[in-house]
């Protein structure tokens, strides 16, 4: 792309009115040119942008598609997790990890007023909502008499380490 030549313009001090508006004749021709190359500029990244996104999505669709498979594998082979409940291989490591999650028994509002009737303001969050995070850190009992429950589950995981880069040669 070509620079404006209206920017390698010196800055003088204008002399008269005349001086004045040639000097503004000018900015506005400046800032014309700066739009014009700043709307080129958002033109190209667009562009650019679409074709990326493009090919990433891609990317990326195939490899949630390859990590279904690889969990359904998981899935019809349970035995490959009893005494060890992950495997780890040459490309990465796949398995199963205990994640808790509290389900609630109750609307929200109830348990609210549950914990709150209880003193346990620290597990309600300003929107009055039961505080999932801080519901974990108590014990069954104290869950069960607010109405709800501590639900244990496997997830399955696949940790990925990242492909080499081939570099070029020198």
């Amino acid at each position: 792309m070509a620079e404006s030549k209206r920017s390698a313009v010196p800055a003088v001090m204008p002399g008269d009115l005349g001086a004045v508006d040639t000097a503004l004749q000018l900015i506005g021709a400046m800032e014309s040119d700066a739009a014009r190359i700043e709307a080129q500029r958002d033109e190209m990244i667009s562009v650019t942008r679409t074709d990326y996104d493009g090919r990433r999505d891609a990317l990326l669709a195939a490899a949630r598609e390859t990590r279904d498979l690889v969990k359904q594998f998981a899935d019809l082979h349970p035995e490959l997790f009893v005494k060890l409940r992950r495997r780890n291989l040459p490309h990465g490591t796949i398995g199963y990890k205990k994640v808790d999650s509290i389900r609630l028994l109750a609307s929200p509002e109830a348990v609210v007023a549950a914990l709150e009737s209880r003193g346990l303001f620290d597990a309600v969050i300003y929107a009055k909502k039961p505080d999932k995070q801080v519901l974990a850190a108590y014990g069954d009992d104290v869950l069960a008499d607010v109405r709800a429950k501590r639900v244990t589950e496997d997830k399955f995981y696949c940790d990925c380490r990242p492909a080499e880069t081939p570099q070029p040669k020198k």
